[in-house]
């Protein structure tokens, strides 16, 4: 039996290199999208290169507010939680806007007991 050479790919395994990869290219195309779908291009009718708010996978999304991505999913389903974006169709993956994110935090931050108390009632029931 063959030991694998060092300096071969099977021997590195850069799987987590390659999973990075996967995960900014998907960055890239839900970015692309978004600029399609807000039909932002420049003279030359491509895409511009406007910033925008860094899109996050669902599972990245819950890991920064301390979550599970079934937490997230569950938000989703009784209309909860952050706006969220789907790409692709109704079975697209689904992403948040970073800045999105930070919105919602913002209206759940309370500096008191009562001060959420009073902001609860005057919200609706799904928040």
């Amino acid at each position: 039996m063959k030991k694998p050479v060092p300096d071969s790919p099977s021997a590195t395994a850069p799987t987590a290199g390659r999973q990075e990869g996967v995960r900014q290219l998907l960055r890239v195309i839900g970015q692309r999208q978004l600029h399609a779908a807000d039909g932002v291009r420049d003279g030359s009718g491509s895409v511009s290169a406007a910033p925008r708010s860094e899109l996050l996978p669902s599972p990245e999304a819950a890991a920064l507010l301390g979550l599970k991505p079934q937490t997230l999913r569950k938000w989703r389903l009784i209309g909860t939680g952050p706006v969220y974006i789907r790409l692709g169709g109704p079975a697209g993956r689904v992403a948040y806007r970073r800045v999105d994110i930070d919105a919602w935090l913002e209206e759940h931050a309370f500096t008191s007991t009562s001060a959420e108390m009073v902001a609860r009632a005057t919200r609706s029931p799904k928040t």
